[in-house]
């Protein structure tokens, strides 16, 4: 499942914090992060580097998130199934409840502002990190898969009732933007491990995530995640961070590369579907 792979790099790919700054801006940035997944051969490789019969991870062109919130938290935010601010505290905020939109891609290639409200927390050391964000992600992309280029369409292919993907096309004239909705978490080693929740224990860290609400409460049953609207991760940061009074700068970097596309293949030469896959945050600070 592509949720595993997600969360591993959305919260735990080196996530490195030592402070919090009063302006946010995501600007261009090589890549930070190796993803450990299984790459999709490049366009026009020769037919031995192209030959594939397994998932395989890819790069979108565009990849729109909605972001709500971030934040530090002293403890972990998610020691259950609900998420609790007590022991947090904001460090951005978008600027309205309909959240801000992050085309990831874009933001990579080139600076771009981040609208919202940036708070410097309090002194003190934090020792997790969490987000929130929609469950709907507009994503857009190509594959070299088997001596053939596959893209994106418009088109649900429905793996069960519960996962949806696009149908990919090796004709150019359909390649268009795919809207994935995240509804099956997998349940996988935390909490009643059902639809709603995910963790892991990866590189020394437990990424966390859940399916909520507009309320952030939790959904409890397959009906609740599919009507799910945002969703919430947590991670412990592999060095718990520091703020100080002389903290003032932050850095939001990003990585797609081999990631940010999940291509799904059951048999056969081609790729059954195409979904939204990991992107890897950064944070980096200065004085």
């Amino acid at each position: 499942m592509y949720s595993k792979n997600l969360f591993k790099s959305l919260l735990t790919a080196g996530i490195s914090l030592a402070g919090l700054s009063l302006a946010a801006l995501i600007g261009p940035q090589q890549k930070v992060h190796a993803y450990a997944g299984n790459p999709c051969a490049t366009e026009g490789s020769t037919a031995a580097d192209g030959a594939m019969s397994a998932d395989c991870d890819g790069t979108p062109s565009v990849m729109k998130i909605k972001f709500y919130e971030l934040g530090v938290c002293t403890s972990d935010p998610l020691t259950s199934s609900t998420f609790s601010r007590a022991n947090c505290e904001k460090t951005w905020e978008s600027k309205n409840a309909t959240g801000t939109t992050i085309d990831i891609p874009a933001c990579i290639a080139n600076a771009c502002d981040v609208e919202g409200t940036v708070t410097k927390p309090s002194n003190g050391t934090y020792s997790h990190v969490y987000l929130i964000v929609n469950t709907q992600w507009d994503i857009k992309g190509k594959v070299y898969y088997n001596g053939k280029t596959y893209y994106t369409t418009s088109v649900d292919k429905a793996e069960n009732a519960n996962y949806n993907y696009s149908t990919p096309t090796d004709n150019v004239n359909n390649y268009a933007t795919y809207n994935h909705r995240l509804t099956q978490m997998g349940g996988v080693g935390w909490g009643s491990n059902g639809c709603h929740d995910w963790s892991a224990s990866i590189d020394g860290q437990t990424p966390k995530a859940v399916l909520t609400n507009d309320l952030l409460a939790t959904a409890t049953n397959q009906g609740e995640c599919t009507a799910s609207t945002k969703l919430i991760g947590s991670s412990d940061l592999p060095t718990a961070i520091t703020i100080t009074d002389d903290t003032a700068n932050y850095e939001l970097k990003w990585d797609v590369t081999h990631k940010g596309l999940w291509v799904d293949w059951d048999s056969g030469n081609d790729p059954d579907g195409i979904g939204a896959g990991p992107f890897s945050l950064d944070l980096t600070v200065s004085d």
